[in-house]
């Protein structure tokens, strides 16, 4: 190898090039050669870090830390021709994007292959949010230690709750997953990263509510005015739908005239794979009376048309909600414990459960990847709940007591 300066010919006089070169030999032995800087001092070290990388070659062996920041610092120039000639591996050649770049291709990723937009965004924004709350700018600098603290930080400085922060860590994780998949990492640095209890550290629990106050609330929603944009029975049919379908206000959002499957042996509503939290299709059966109702409601609806145009957005939904709760005579808070627009979903699985509904079933039903997160997590049972399952049990008395001796 060696650092030198290109002499040629110009106008019948010989001159020197204005920056240095590197001549060196590639791990196949063949004599290469790229432009390196004006500085004879700053040549000898690229100089020196090419010479590592062709051992790296050599030995099958990746580049450490040190090495991958010598790389970031490289001119573009000197990483494309080191690329081309096999010295660095496009993944090394990765290392040298900003880290936002690297994210911004995660999201397009995503959406190109069916998220919707507002999902990819906010695992884009999230993700983004700790990456910059930890100073990360580049791959090399993408470590657990970093990820965990900013986070930490995002959790206290905005009052986060631990589900929330959970949420922040799940999607840095996948993300990271994405870079080893995409060939732009060697290891996934955030492999076994772990988030707090959210379990045990809930800040808002979500309650049942009862088969008494679900009607009072339906009843008295369709005898109301308008709220929200949203007529009352409109609002009546759109918590209904909910309370017998478990379906997210996400994905009641989404619906269209096409999602309905309302004559026959067994109407149903059905999911897009991009619009579920799961990313998964689901159709579920409904109730006939909510057929019916569903049918008068679509009843001069395109297929493309939006069943419940006027639904505001996530963070009035609640709001609306607790509004039709006052109305109707119903506790929004009660015991600590919310029946905010997503606690209906807690009373689809609940009634599941006092029904004496099968888990497994009730799991496929609410669509969650465990029993264990549809038993522990949604269903809520009381008291009484439990005494009624007690007294169901088989009855031991044989109608006489054996006597003792």
């Amino acid at each position: 190898m060696g650092v030198f300066r290109v002499t040629f010919t110009k106008g019948g006089r010989k001159q020197r090039s204005g920056k240095f070169y590197i001549d060196f030999k590639d791990a196949a032995g063949i004599r290469r050669r790229v432009p390196a800087y004006k500085g004879e001092r700053e040549s000898q070290e690229l100089e020196r870090t090419i010479e590592k990388l062709v051992a790296c070659k050599c030995n099958n062996a990746l580049p450490g830390a040190d090495l991958v920041r010598s790389i970031e610092s490289m001119p573009a120039k000197v990483r494309d021709r080191l690329t081309l000639f096999g010295v660095l591996d496009k993944r090394r050649q990765h290392a040298a994007k900003a880290i936002a770049d690297h994210l911004d291709d995660y999201k397009a990723e995503l959406i190109a292959k069916g998220a919707s937009g507002n999902w990819a965004n906010l695992k884009y924004t999230r993700t983004l949010a700790v990456l910059m709350e930890a100073g990360c700018k580049s791959l090399s600098a993408f470590n657990e230690g970093d990820v965990l603290l900013a986070a930490d930080r995002l959790r206290q400085s905005r009052q986060l709750s631990d589900a929330t922060y959970n949420h922040h860590l799940s999607a840095c994780k996948q993300f990271s997953k994405w870079l080893v998949r995409s060939k732009r990492m060697d290891a996934d640095p955030l492999l076994g990263m772990k988030g707090r209890n959210a379990k045990a550290n809930r800040v808002h629990q979500r309650r049942a509510l009862t088969p008494e106050e679900c009607r009072a609330l339906l009843g008295s929603t369709e005898a109301r005015g308008d709220n929200y944009g949203m007529t009352g029975p409109g609002r009546a049919l759109l918590y209904r739908l909910a309370l017998e379908t478990g379906l997210r206000a996400n994905e009641l959002r989404t619906l269209t005239r096409s999602a309905f499957q309302l004559v026959g042996k067994q109407p149903s509503v059905t999911v897009a794979a991009r619009h579920a939290k799961n990313r998964k299709a689901a159709t579920l059966p409904l109730r006939p009376v909510m057929a019916s109702l569903l049918a008068s409601h679509v009843a001069n609806m395109l297929p493309s048309a939006p069943v419940f145009p006027a639904m505001p957005q996530s963070n009035h939904t609640a709001e609306m909600l607790k509004a039709d709760l006052a109305a109707a005579g119903i506790k929004y808070e009660v015991e600590g414990q919310f029946a905010d627009f997503h606690a209906l979903r807690h009373t689809f699985i609940t009634n599941l459960a006092r029904a004496g509904v099968m888990p497994n079933v009730a799991k496929e039903l609410a669509r969650h990847s465990t029993i264990t997160l549809t038993m522990d997590y949604y269903t809520h049972t009381s008291l009484g709940d439990h005494a009624a399952a007690a007294a169901k049990l088989p009855d031991l008395d044989a109608g006489t007591l054996a006597e003792t001796a």
